[in-house]
């Protein structure tokens, strides 16, 4: 017998999780573009202290502004665009979305974790270019991508470490209520303080503590993250 077509078939999913990502991506960017303009408007001001006091930035001494810039914006995404998930009344209007848990959990990844994060990475960029040609050659010399400054494996380098630090706090903003992002921030640099500060992981060009904390430890939170989305009472 011919199977009866349902409403939950994969193309149906398809296009609701496409639909899903595009309304959370639309609302999300209302949600987080006033802590963008003021990391923006602190980049500017960065230029304008440089210019004003007629110094000279070169691209390698740019760059990690510019990074740190963008993965502090980072930090704040999935509180401010997921924050609602888990709570008790804002939280049932997610749960009664028409998509399975997996698939709501897959979006809340590509959109807080990838899609806001590397669209404020890309703008940063384009405003740091923008900069050094406003200033010709005062304030900051030269283009990002020149010698010493950025270059594709490092634009994805320092892109995918943005994402990996993301992890930590999507899965803040699940288990927390309150106080998302700087208790995730804390909870964060005591875990990075213990690995770095007392195993010196950063030294290690390889072994096992490396690894874990590089790969295994990453895994495990998305893991966690997954299970406490699930075990969400609105999801």
């Amino acid at each position: 017998m011919r199977a009866v077509r349902t409403p939950h078939c994969a193309s149906e999913r398809l296009i609701r999780a496409g639909m899903l990502t595009v309304s959370d991506l639309k609302s999300g960017i209302r949600r987080i573009w006033p802590a963008a303009a003021v990391m923006a408007c602190l980049y500017l001001a960065y230029w304008l202290v440089m210019l004003l006091a007629e110094n000279t930035v070169t691209p390698g001494d740019r760059l990690p502004v510019l990074y740190l810039t963008a993965l502090f914006l980072a930090f704040c995404v999935p509180a401010s665009v997921y924050g609602y998930v888990n709570d008790p009344s804002d939280g049932i209007g997610y749960a009664m979305l028409p998509l399975p848990v997996p698939i709501k959990f897959g979006v809340m990844m590509l959109v807080s974790a990838v899609l806001i994060p590397f669209g404020f990475y890309a703008v940063m960029h384009m405003l740091d270019c923008a900069l050094a040609l406003a200033g010709g050659g005062r304030g900051f010399q030269g283009m990002i991508w020149e010698p010493g400054g950025t270059d594709f494996c490092t634009f994805w380098s320092d892109f995918g470490k943005i994402c990996l630090y993301q992890s930590v706090f999507i899965l803040g903003n699940i288990a927390l209520r309150k106080h998302k992002t700087a208790m995730t921030v804390l909870v964060m640099l005591a875990i990075h303080g213990v690995f770095i500060g007392m195993f010196q992981v950063d030294e290690l060009s390889s072994g096992i503590l490396y690894i874990l904390y590089s790969f295994v430890a990453p895994a495990c939170i998305w893991a966690a993250s997954y299970l406490l989305f699930k075990r969400l009472q609105f999801c």
